[in-house]
């Protein structure tokens, strides 16, 4: 008997048309979903067209322990082909599936990646970064550790990027603007490829005026440490 096919897709980020041809043949044909939310990628496949039952999907979050991903295994590993969703983006980076990724792997199951939306992607391009970034993942959450986050960015001389969460978007400035230089050149993206998209440049001083224009979305923050003349 073959082996399992694991297939890690990427699901769109703010606009639901952005799938591709590839995935829609493969969201038939899996034999199951495995997702973040059931609600979120059910939603997703009915408005192309997709009708699947609650059973044809598996939950994997953020709170999925290690216990959760061995049965999930288990329950699964007799299919032929498992499709793998985040709730937007690609799933594993900075969302689950690592741990099933890997698990996967060790049993002998084909790997497919299906290319993608990514929010670093889509920021990085907005932005205009061609060149050569540092990616930070998420900042921590707790005060002290926050902090320390913020003061080693300025310690890297290349241009860094990461997420944050919607709700610390103006908060997560102000401990920017009390770690970093006032002229560090920062670019702040919400909700990219949606209908709500807003963009922001300025300078990390202007950081408390800027934050006030930001709407509540999911921020991908960039500190552009490119030179302020670019080649063509």
């Amino acid at each position: 008997m073959s082996q399992p096919e694991l297939v890690l897709a990427g699901m769109p980020l703010g606009n639901s048309d952005d799938v591709t041809l590839r995935f829609l043949s493969l969201a038939r044909s899996a034999d199951v979903v495995v997702c973040e939310s059931r609600r979120t990628a059910q939603t997703l496949l009915k408005r192309h067209g997709i009708a699947r039952p609650d059973a044809d999907f598996l939950i994997l979050d953020e709170h999925s322990s290690e216990e959760d991903v061995q049965d999930l295994l288990g329950l699964i590993s007799a299919m032929r082909q498992i499709l793998l969703v985040s709730d937007a983006g690609m799933p594993v980076f900075c969302d689950p599936g690592s741990n099933m990724l890997l698990k996967a792997e060790q049993r002998g199951w084909r790997i497919t990646v299906l290319p993608g939306a990514s929010a670093l992607t889509l920021a990085t391009v907005r932005a205009g970064i061609n060149g050569a970034f540092f990616f930070a993942g998420f900042p921590p959450r707790e005060t002290a550790e926050r902090r320390r986050f913020f003061q080693g960015l300025g310690k890297r001389a290349e241009t860094v990027v990461f997420y944050e969460t919607p709700y610390r978007t103006a908060k997560t400035l102000e401990e920017m603007k009390q770690a970093l230089p006032g002229s560090e050149k920062v670019f702040v993206g919400i909700d990219l490829s949606g209908e709500n998209e807003r963009v922001f440049r300025f300078r990390l001083a202007e950081a408390e005026r800027v934050a006030k224009q930001i709407p509540k979305g999911a921020p991908v923050i960039i500190l552009d440490r490119t030179r302020e003349e670019r080649n063509a």
